[in-house]
């Protein structure tokens, strides 16, 4: 049966014709630190990368629902992506109790986020996870073997590592504000 699935994307242009795709999901609302705080950070790099005076990079910011919408976002964005994306990153689980940020790669391996962020790991300021496309978020659609985009993953306490992970207890007071406002 024919249908849609709407995605909210706004984008914000710079000087070049590259793209760097930013991206977080919505599919269980209820949850704080596994859900809300991918769009909230999400939002607020957003409105950070709006009042710069001069962007390099074209962005687009991207919510959708989880797995689905990302694969109905590749279906029709794919050819745009493979020609023109420079990176990308998927927000999730950024609110909770960890101190340390956790970078997951892309496939990719020589792309500028992970460069940036091995050098943030080398420099013990962030940890890095390799991908593995066996668990994970969003960067696994796009970083398929058909795509091979150079999508990584931003953490902070990471699905599945936490006991409140899928359960009423990943609400509002196991999500820290002030770890918010630092992802």
């Amino acid at each position: 049966k024919n249908g849609y699935l709407e995605n909210g994307l706004a984008k914000i242009s710079g000087k070049s014709s590259k793209i760097c795709l930013l991206t977080s999901y919505l599919c269980h609302p209820s949850m704080a630190n596994n859900e809300l705080s991918g769009p909230l950070v999400l939002l607020g790099v957003y409105e950070r990368i709006k009042s710069w005076p001069n962007r390099n990079l074209n962005y687009h910011f991207l919510v959708n629902p989880e797995t689905i919408g990302s694969i109905c976002y590749l279906n029709d964005h794919k050819n745009l992506l493979k020609k023109k994306m420079h990176s990308g990153m998927v927000f999730t689980c950024l609110g909770g109790p960890k101190n340390k940020l956790s970078y997951k790669k892309s496939r990719l391996e020589d792309n500028p986020l992970n460069k940036l962020f091995t050098y943030f790991g080398d420099r013990k300021i962030c940890d890095i996870r390799n991908f593995d496309p066996r668990s994970g978020s969003d960067e696994r659609q796009y970083c398929s073997s058909e795509l091979n985009l150079p999508m990584g993953q931003i953490s902070r306490t990471i699905y599945d590592q936490y006991f409140q992970y899928h359960t009423s207890g990943d609400n509002k007071k196991f999500m820290n504000i002030k770890k918010l406002i630092s992802s």
